[in-house]
């Protein structure tokens, strides 16, 4: 009871000089404890599901085409390396010639990672189940 009494009695200079501090310590002390618990929820996602890190969203689906003409691409980079040497106006570079087995390289490359992109989308739709999702609701609240 004198506890109280004591804790009571406390003059308005008092409350304002040591409130502050007392509000500073509990943010602090939370905000630490809120952040060690999402790292532990993240950890055991990682536990749980094998690269729980990439399902924590949903990737989205490419917007990459997976059936490209090469051929019509390759006459449409030439076409377009042949108007850029000749909008050179002063002429003061000689243009290089068009590299046609570069930019099928190139193009069949970009295809190539265009079904990476798929694929990886693709198996991360299918892991993520409605426990993901209910997990990845707790966590990220």
């Amino acid at each position: 009871m004198a506890f109280i009494d004591r804790f009571a009695r406390r003059s308005g200079r008092e409350w304002l000089s040591s409130l502050p501090v007392l509000l500073l310590l509990l943010t602090t002390i939370s905000s630490e404890t809120l952040e060690f618990s999402h790292a532990q929820l993240l950890k055991l996602g990682e536990h749980l599901w094998k690269d729980y890190y990439l399902l924590r969203t949903d990737l989205p689906t490419p917007t990459c085409t997976l059936e490209v003409d090469i051929e019509a691409e390759i006459k449409q980079l030439e076409q377009a390396h042949i108007a850029e040497a000749e909008a050179d106006e002063l002429g003061l570079f000689e243009p290089e010639p068009f590299d046609a087995a570069a930019a099928r390289t190139s193009i069949e490359g970009g295809v190539e990672v265009c079904r990476q992109e798929f694929a990886r989308a693709e198996e991360n739709q299918s892991r993520v189940t409605p426990t993901v999702r209910l997990f990845r609701t707790v966590e990220g609240g």
